[in-house]
């Protein structure tokens, strides 16, 4: 059997943890990571399990910043607590705890826009080896995946813009996966509205390189000059000045964009102001 222990983190928080040791010389150390239940009585038995196969294991209480010894069972109702516990984790708390500096929201949110690759590597710093940010991006997107609708929403207009806009051949080209761009659009009710959905894994470049956009407007038989490019940061503007298309940008969302160094050439506060001057220009 094991014992119960302190962990004490970089900023000196202590995590509780369990502990399990091999009768002798131990061929080993591992360490046993938890899902969403916490260290419990089954966490315990494959500590306890490794110990009796030789090896030093250790179980550390990843979730004690917001819960003191939280642990679950395998119960739907103790199921769908723990899913509700671990939806909003302590992101910072946990880059505390791997000894990499805390980041305020601001300035992940300014690395949003190229791609997860990109924003994992931002946020992991130059310092990070290339195994580093591989194993970081599947923790995030795998995270992601899970929780890609917790607090996603739709800006005001949107769907009233779209429906307005449903004449007119609508694509939609992310930097996000695809799969992950098509349920997201699916969840919030608005993939109808779009001929095709592609994100950053269906071309061989991503935005703002013009190998996406002009690829799309060939499938919907568009051309540059007489299409606009939608979007809310410097690189969707940058993609309708590689592609030839007109840039629009909406005054809101989480994509940096400086109006000085990449200004748009319309600026609208919702999709429905967007609709009217499409109906102007038919006319």
């Amino acid at each position: 059997m094991g014992k119960q222990f302190s962990l004490t983190s970089a900023d000196k928080f202590q995590l509780g943890a369990y502990r399990a040791d091999p009768a002798g010389a131990a061929k080993g150390g591992i360490v046993v990571i938890q899902e969403i239940f916490g260290v419990n009585h089954h966490i315990r038995a494959v500590c306890d399990r490794l110990a009796g196969e030789g090896y030093a294991a250790v179980a550390p209480a990843l979730f004690d910043r917001q819960v003191k010894d939280f642990q679950s069972g395998y119960s739907p109702d103790e199921i769908a607590e723990a899913r509700k516990f671990v939806a909003n984790p302590d992101w910072n708390a946990m880059l505390r705890d791997t000894r990499r500096a805390e980041q305020p929201p601001e300035r992940v949110a300014s690395y949003i826009g190229h791609g997860a690759p990109q924003l994992i590597a931002s946020v992991l710093g130059p310092g990070s080896s290339e195994e580093q940010c591989r194993e970081a991006l599947e923790i995030f997107l795998a995270h992601y995946r899970e929780r890609k609708l917790d607090a996603t929403r739709s800006y005001p207009g949107v769907t009233e813009g779209l429906s307005k806009l449903a004449g007119n051949p609508l694509a939609v080209l992310s930097n996000k996966p695809t799969q992950l761009s098509i349920d997201i659009l699916e969840g919030l009710g608005l993939a109808k509205f779009f001929q095709v959905i592609y994100g950053g894994d269906s071309f061989e470049r991503k935005k703002p390189d013009p190998t996406g956009a002009l690829a799309i407007l060939r499938e919907l038989g568009a051309t540059p000059v007489t299409s606009a490019m939608v979007g809310d940061s410097d690189v969707d503007v940058q993609t309708a000045r590689n592609t030839g298309m007109l840039a629009v940008e909406v005054n809101y969302g989480f994509g940096p964009h400086d109006r000085e160094k990449q200004p748009a050439d319309i600026y609208v506060d919702n999709l429905l102001e967007l609709a009217v001057l499409t109906e102007n220009h038919r006319e």
